[in-house]
Formats: C-alpha cells, structure tokens, sequence
C-alpha cells in the first residue's frame, strides 16, 4: 500500500508547477484537455506546424502541460494561443475555470 503522504506530496508539487510555469521558448499554441478526449493525437499532428506540448515535453523535460487545470500567468503574459479540448464528464468546472481568464 502506498504512503499517503506521496499523494499530498504530489499535489503540492503540482500547484507549484502549474503556478510558477514558465518557459525559455515561447510556445505557439497550447492543447489542454481534461484527458481523455483524443489530445495526444491532435499534439502530434499539430507539432508538425508548431512548438507545442510536445516540443516542450521532448526538449525540457516538462510533463503535464496538456493537463493544466488553470492557465499559468506564463500564457497570459506571452499572449499564447490555447486549444481547449472539452468532453461531457464534468466539463462545465474546467471550462469555467480557463474562460473567466480570457473574458
């Protein structure tokens, strides 16, 4: 059985990442998507045009981008392009939580 504390662990650490994301490159687009919903696949096809999660993930060793549950100030400073990709399982709290930042 796993300790407990791994997961409290994790969630922090998670928080802090997301908060204080930044990157050396600026990106061209961002595809975030709750899971689920076919995102690899569109990031693979997209990073022919341009860097996106994947490039990022190869280059820097930064997981989780496609995952985001807010967006970090990085994006909103630089002005990045975001794919928000959406299914019906709970949706509404995501969705809710990315467009009040681009209203």
């Amino acid at each position: 059985m796993p300790n407990l504390l791994v997961y409290c662990k994790r969630g922090i650490s998670r928080r802090l990442k997301v908060n204080y994301f930044s990157l050396k490159e600026k990106m061209d687009f961002l595809i975030v998507s709750p899971g689920g919903c076919g995102t690899v696949s569109l990031i693979k096809y997209l990073d022919n045009f341009g860097k996106s999660n994947l490039y990022f993930e190869r280059k820097y060793k930064v997981f989780g981008t496609s995952h985001l549950y807010k967006p970090p100030n990085f994006l909103l400073k630089n002005n990045i392009k975001v794919i928000l990709i959406k299914r019906d399982y709970d949706i509404q709290r995501l969705c809710k939580k990315w467009l009040k930042y681009f209203r």
